[in-house]
C-alpha cells in the first residue's frame, strides 16, 4: 500500500506541533555549536584575479570573499523517527524531515516526489529497531565520495556535543562501499564499536534519534569545530609533528578529468622538488600522514585534495581548476586547516563531453609563473618555522 508523506522543517514541527507527534513526544531543540566565522585563505599565488573566461563559480562569489559563515548549530532530539535507507531520509509517521533531504536522490530510495511538499513511498518494513540512536548520513554523493566522506559524514562522529552522543548510543550509517570509509573508522574505534551501517532501502527505527542537520549538511561551509577531530585523526594515524615535503598529487590513476600533459606537468614540479603522488592503493592512515607531512601541495580539483584537511597550519596548496568549472570546496577545506592558497587554471578539451568527464590542459607557462612565488625560498623557511612552532 502506498502512503503518502508531508514534508516539514523541524523548527516548523516543534513550533506547531501540539503536546505530541503521531503519538510520540515532540521534537526537542537544543544548543549544539555556536555561531562561528571561518577564514577563505587568500589567493596569493598562481591566477590571483579572476578570469574572464570563467563560466560557472560554486559557491558564486567565492573568488573575492573573505569568509564564510556557519550559522548557529541546533541539535535535535527525535522520537519514534525512522531512518529511510543510507541516504538518510528521515520521517516521524506521515512527516518527512525536510532536512534530512540534502543532497538524496529520491529515486534510489524507494520514495516518489508528487509535489513540492509530497511524497510517496509503499508502506516500508522496518529492518532494525534501536533504542537509541545517532545519526551520521548525508545524502548521495557523501557515503561515495572521498572528501564530502570526511567532511559530511566522519567528521561529525567526535564534534561536540555531538561527539558525546555517540559513546553512548547506536550510530546509524550508510553502507560501507569503499576503503576507505573502514580506514576512517579504523582511526575512530569509538563509533565504529557502535555503528550500523544500512543499505540503500534498508529502515531503521528509532525511540530517541540525536540530530544535527546542520553538521551533517555542512558542504561546502565545514564549521571550525571539526579541527578538533581532524587533530585527532592526524595523531592516532602517525602523522609527523614538521612539514618537510613538496608534494604533487596526480591524477594519472583517474578515469576522469585527466591531465592531457600531465608529463609535462610532472617533470616542471620535479625540476622544483615535487614528489609525484599516485593516492590508489594507499591507506587512508598513510593519506593522513602524507598531507600532514607537507609544506607545499600541488593537485587538480579532486577528492584527493580533500585530504588537504589533515595539513599542518601553514602549509600551502596550489590548486589546477577548470576555467570553465569553477568549484571552491578544497579552497574552504583548505581554510579550515588555515592553509595558504594559490591557484592555476587549465583549458579544457572536447567541449561537447560533460564537465565531469572531459579531459583538459595545463598551460605549462602559467604554471611556471606560479612556482616562481608559492616556491620563493625565504617563504619556504618561514612556513617551515611556523609548522614547527
Amino acid at each position: 500500500m502506498l502512503r503518502r508523506y508531508r514534508l516539514m522543517d523541524l523548527r516548523y514541527i516543534i513550533a506547531t506541533a501540539p503536546g505530541e507527534l503521531h503519538g510520540f513526544p515532540v521534537p526537542v531543540q537544543s544548543e549544539g555549536l555556536p555561531y562561528a566565522e571561518v577564514a577563505i585563505p587568500a589567493i596569493e599565488f598562481g591566477q590571483v584575479s579572476r578570469p574572464a573566461e570563467v563560466i560557472q563559480e560554486w559557491p558564486e562569489g567565492t573568488w573575492s570573499a573573505p569568509s564564510y559563515s556557519c550559522p548557529h548549530v541546533d541539535r535535535f532530539t527525535l522520537f519514534g523517527a525512522v531512518i529511510h535507507g543510507e541516504q538518510g531520509v528521515i520521517s516521524i509517521g506521515d512527516i518527512v524531515i525536510r532536512e534530512s533531504l540534502y543532497h538524496v536522490h529520491l529515486a534510489a530510495t524507494g520514495f516518489t516526489r508528487i509535489d513540492d511538499n509530497t511524497l510517496e513511498l509503499e508502506e516500508p518494513e522496518i529492518a532494525l529497531e534501536v533504542a537509541d540512536a545517532t545519526y551520521s548520513m548525508c545524502g548521495f554523493v557523501a557515503n561515495r565520495n572521498y572528501a564530502h566522506w570526511w567532511i559530511d559524514v566522519a567528521s561529525t562522529l567526535q564534534i561536540p556535543p555531538f561527539g558525546d552522543d555517540v559513546r553512548g548510543s547506536v550510530v546509524v550509517m550508510p553502507k560501507l562501499r569503499a576503503p576507505f570509509q573502514l580506514g576512517s573508522l579504523d582511526l575512530l574505534v569509538e563509533a565504529k564499536r557502535r555503528a550500523v551501517f544500512i543499505g540503500e532501502q534498508t529502515r531503521v527505527s528509532c525511540q530517541r534519534l540525536t540530530y544535527m542537520p546542520q553538521i551533517v549538511s555542512s558542504d561546502p561551509n565545514p564549521h571550525p569545530a571539526r579541527r578538533l577531530l581532524l587533530e585527532e585523526v592526524r595523531r592516532r594515524a602517525g602523522a609527523p609533528l614538521v612539514a618537510t615535503r613538496k608534494i604533487y598529487v596526480s591524477r594519472k590513476d583517474a578515469t576522469k578529468r585527466r591531465l592531457a600533459n600531465e608529463d609535462e606537468v610532472i617533470e616542471i614540479l620535479e625540476r622544483e622538488g615535487f614528489e609525484p603522488i599516485i593516492m590508489s592503493g594507499m591507506s587512508v592512515a598513510q593519506q593522513v600522514q602524507l598531507f600532514a607531512s607537507a609544506t607545499h601541495v600541488v593537485g587538480a580539483h579532486g577528492a584527493g585534495l580533500g585530504n588537504v584537511i589533515f595539513c599542518q597550519p601553514g602549509a600551502r596548496l596550489l590548486e589546477f581548476h577548470m576555467v570553465d568549472n569553477l568549484i571552491w570546496s578544497i579552497r574552504r577545506m583548505a581554510g579550515l586547516a588555515q592553509m595558504r592558497y594559490g591557484c592555476v587554471f587549465g583549458t579544457t578539451d572536447h567541449a561537447e563531453e560533460p564537465l565531469d568527464t572531459r579531459g583538459w590542459t595545463m598551460p605549462a607557462l602559467a604554471l611556471k609563473r606560479a612556482l616562481k612565488d608559492f616556491c620563493k625560498q625565504d617563504d619556504v623557511v618561514q612556513q617551515q618555522e611556523m609548522v614547527g612552532a
